[in-house]
């Protein structure tokens, strides 16, 4: 004859079940939150690189102007201050040539990829997320110039702005 063995683990057993699966469900659904995170982490960085050097490519061409101007008697600020805040410019002096003005910012500066892999105002290209805008404040002897890179990062919009004073002299 047999006898029925029952204890009171055997309700244990279930409950550790349910709550060792609960642990494994919490473990893996934040791996993949890390994950997720990281990843987005990682496209914010470089988009933030990229612009970065935007930014400072447009710098340097505003700064390369201001040499030319100074280099051919010109006025200091010829083809230059016509970017304001209100009607900021492009920055394609190395597709352009240093002797013309920095152009009107169109489609609001948007920036596109051309086939060689660089970054221009060249609608020929696929268009990036990028916008690049020069501004520049004149007072007396001095120009303080700002460059700025946007770009969309889901609702909002993300930006580099990269800023320098120019001086009447440059030396």
């Amino acid at each position: 004859m047999q006898t029925e063995h029952t204890t009171k683990e055997d309700g244990f057993i279930l409950l550790e079940a349910i709550i060792a699966v609960g642990v494994l469900v919490t473990i893996f659904a934040a791996t993949i939150a890390l994950y997720v995170s990281s990843v987005s982490g990682l496209r914010i960085s470089n988009d933030q690189l990229i612009a970065t050097y935007l930014a400072q490519d447009g710098m340097e061409q505003v700064i390369a102007k201001r040499q030319y101007n100074y280099d051919n008697n010109l006025a200091w600020l010829e083809g230059l201050s016509q970017c304001t805040t209100l009607s900021p410019c492009s920055a394609e002096y190395f597709e352009r040539g240093l002797h013309l003005a920095l152009p009107a910012c169109v489609l609001d500066c948007a920036l596109y990829l051309g086939a060689n892999g660089e970054y221009s105002s060249d609608t020929s290209g696929t268009l990036s997320r990028f916008k690049r805008k020069v501004e520049i404040t004149t007072s007396g002897h001095e120009a303080r110039v700002v460059v700025r890179v946007l770009w969309p990062d889901g609702p909002d919009t993300l930006q580099i702005p990269v800023s320098y004073t120019l001086y009447n002299d440059p030396n």
